[in-house]
């Protein structure tokens, strides 16, 4: 998936980190990430 470019391998642990300091789960992280944007 393309949201697994932000999460997953160890390059990215920065990444997860921020995110989990965010209150992010690791039950959520597993989950694709969906952004609705509107202009």
């Amino acid at each position: 998936m393309r949201s697994d470019i932000t999460k997953e391998g160890p390059e990215r642990a920065p990444n997860c980190l921020l995110l989990k300091a965010t209150g992010v789960t690791d039950s959520v992280m597993r989950r694709p990430f969906i952004a609705v944007v509107n202009s």
